[in-house]
């Protein structure tokens, strides 16, 4: 008998921090996710929110280096050894850089070979939306408080990750030792049903890219006590030790007294295909270029090795002669270290590095049930919360109101986000600062709402519908300033747009104003099946 109350007693505990745990932390991670959807479409999110680089994508075979490099050479400002050249299609970029580690990148449209002016600071949803996924709320680098508070919210975000860690592994413990009940009868078990029934399927992608964003989140906020442990307090910079292991020094090429005709680059990517098929070709390296032991090194990403090449640390490579197009050297994926694959295999985990659309929907769509999930999962919470008090008084929790809020409202507001893209002028003084300002007094604005409402349902439906309304306005608002285009990745965003927002409309049309609505249409539809 002591035996079946220790037990009962130790699944009511775990129950108990499973639910306390995951209260504390929802909220933020929600943000988290809700954000990192966004994250994963970076690349495109990139191209479409500039109008510079409303580009056709072009075959690297095809372009004329030649014009846009001698643009460069012939700047006196601009180095002249060791250029890089970022090639159309690497993350999306629809324009060609040249750059140098010293010097900022010039874009050029492939086609025409002409310079285009990069809208830089002007325009930012893309990083902003970024930064709000790992907890960069405010971004004043040169600001003592912006800096603070920028440390704090990533260190929020990271431990948070790691409590969501706990969560889940708690969460499975209880998903195996408990039966859970198959026709929910009341809003409780329905919730509880949901959070169960979504979480078994989407937590093992979820745990994983959990997992290695608070190895990121964590690991570089601790970089410098870190550092000065490991280097006995010689160095407070991590790149410092680990830089050696990671990005093996290269050895100077002095340049011969000699000129030299070159081959034409695109006759060399040609020739690298050929060595090499599998490599994705992404940035070019021109060492000591028109002389007679001039060079050419190729790095891309080897698309039959994922996770092990072709983010940040491990980039295979083929150097040329720019002469006579002769193999020098050839790094595979595979000639690194253990190290820099479980670097390279846990940034790959989150930034998915050479991933295409497909890949990265499928993704966005296990990060849209895990969200799903954890909204089910506070709603469960606030249930229970609602049995305390007598049935006949109208719940009003201002835990609910908050998170209606931040899980909800969050959404018209980064509707605003993407409206106020095309809606404000690219010239405008501090645009960016702008476009930050409004979407933060339209988030607080649906907080003032939420509490303003008395039926939380009902505010519900009023901000799913708002932020429907925004999505769609967005890509009208794009076409009217710019006009159809009708390739991608320009369309692809378009479309992904105006299906988000089609799929808010649709939610706010379909969701009863009480939870007893919802819970009779979920139970009849299990009996029409």
């Amino acid at each position: 008998m002591n035996e079946i109350n220790a037990s009962k007693l130790w699944k009511q505990r775990l129950l108990r921090l499973h639910a306390a745990l995951g209260m504390v932390v929802s909220l933020v991670m929600y943000i988290s996710v809700f954000f990192g959807i966004f994250a994963i479409f970076l690349p495109y999110l990139q191209v479409w929110e500039k109008p510079s680089r409303h580009i056709e994508r072009t075959d690297v075979t095809q372009i004329e280096y030649k014009t846009m490099l001698n643009q460069v050479l012939e700047d006196p400002n601009f180095p002249k050894n060791n250029l890089l050249i970022t090639l159309p299609g690497t993350k999306g970029e629809t324009a060609l850089s040249i750059s140098h580690r010293f010097s900022a990148p010039l874009f050029f449209n492939p086609f025409s070979g002409e310079k285009i002016q990069d809208e830089g600071a002007q325009s930012h949803l893309a990083g902003f939306l970024n930064k709000l996924h790992y907890g960069k709320v405010l971004d004043f680098d040169k600001e003592l408080f912006g800096v603070a508070f920028s440390f704090l919210g990533r260190l929020l975000f990271g431990f948070m990750a790691v409590g969501v860690m706990s969560i889940v592994i708690s969460g499975v413990i209880l998903i195996i030792i408990f039966s859970y009940k198959n026709k929910p009868k009341t809003p409780q078990a329905l919730f509880s049903r949901l959070h169960v029934k979504i979480f078994t399927w989407v937590f093992p992608i979820f745990l994983l890219i959990t997992l290695s964003g608070a190895f990121m989140n964590l690991s570089l906020l601790s970089s410098i006590p870190m550092a000065k442990l490991a280097s006995g307090g010689k160095e407070s910079r991590i790149d410092a030790i680990i830089g050696p292991v990671l990005f093996p020094k290269e050895e100077a090429r002095i340049a011969s007294g000699e000129t030299a005709p070159m081959l034409p680059i695109k006759t060399l990517i040609t020739k690298a295909q050929t060595l090499n098929p599998q490599i994705n070709f992404q940035q070019l390296k021109l060492v000591n270029w028109n002389a007679t032991n001039a060079q050419i090194e190729l790095k891309g990403y080897d698309i039959t090795k994922p996770f092990l090449n072709g983010g940040a640390f491990n980039k295979p490579s083929l150097t040329l002669s720019a002469v006579d197009g002769s193999l020098i050297s050839e790094q595979k994926a595979l000639d690194r270290s253990w190290s820099v694959f479980f670097a390279e295999a846990t940034f790959f985990l989150h930034f998915l590095a050479g991933v295409d659309i497909i890949s990265r929907t499928l993704v966005a769509l296990v990060m849209v049930a895990s969200a799903l999930a954890i909204g089910f999962g506070v709603m469960l919470w606030l249930e229970k919360q609602a049995k305390k008090f007598d049935e006949r008084i109208p719940f009003y929790h201002w835990m609910a109101k908050f998170s209606l809020s931040i899980m909800v409202g969050v959404i018209p507001a980064t509707g605003v986000l993407f409206v106020l893209q095309w809606l404000l002028p690219f010239d405008l003084s501090d645009r960016l600062l702008w476009q930050k300002g409004l979407f933060y007094n339209a988030w607080l604005a649906t907080l003032f709402w939420a509490f303003y409402r008395f039926n939380t349902y009902q505010a519900a439906k009023e901000f799913l519908a708002l932020g429907g309304v925004l999505f769609i306005g967005s890509v009208l608002l794009h076409w009217f300033m710019l006009g159809f285009f009708p390739f991608s990745p320009i369309l692809g965003v378009d479309i992904w747009l105006l299906l988000l927002g089609c799929a808010l409309l649709w939610s706010a049309r379909k969701l009863p104003c009480q939870p007893e609505a919802i819970q009779s249409f979920w139970i009849k539809k299990e009996e029409r099946a």
